[in-house]
């Protein structure tokens, strides 16, 4: 059972977020931030570090290598894990498009707009996703269908197979 104290406190930090997501198997700091930089550009070896700490502090994150290398390895703890999961299998439920501007890089802000506006319109056209609140005009969230989680489930579980 997942600790819903946790997965709030990880949903409320971008760089909880972030680093949780990129720990798919034992890693540096460094590397960790190489591999969150484009999705959060802030992100910095000192401030993952920082996050990796408080993983270490709550049992949600393990170091690997002893605590006197200076290259220090983090994995997640099996809690840790189930956490991730549960973020990973809920990522999207809900977003908003604050949170999909942000992920797609380059582009003008007006070109990013017309382009998620069109993703989703397609993907609510085909029954994949919902607007949880349609009546706003600003601060819209989406969620996905039971058919929309059935089929993330499937290309995760390809995503898996393919990199295992």
């Amino acid at each position: 059972m997942v600790n819903q104290d946790w997965l709030v406190w990880i949903e409320k930090g971008p760089r909880r977020m972030a680093v949780i997501n990129a720990m798919d198997y034992p890693m540096t700091a460094s590397l960790i931030q190489k591999k969150i930089k484009p999705y959060y550009s802030r992100a910095n070896t000192n401030n993952v570090t920082d996050v990796l700490k408080a993983f270490e502090q709550k049992g949600i994150a393990l170091r690997r290598n002893g605590k006197k290398t200076s290259r220090k390895l983090y994995e997640l703890s099996s809690e840790g894990k189930e956490l991730r999961e549960d973020i990973i299998r809920n990522i999207i439920n809900p977003i908003g498009l604050k949170n999909l501007f942000q992920k797609i890089p380059g582009k003008d802000s007006r070109e990013k707009v017309r382009l998620i506006c069109e993703a989703l319109q397609e993907l609510i056209q085909e029954g994949i996703a919902e607007c949880l609140n349609p009546e706003q005009k600003n601060g819209r969230l989406y969620v996905l269908t039971e058919k929309g989680a059935e089929i993330r489930e499937e290309l995760m579980k390809g995503v898996r197979d393919n990199f295992a």
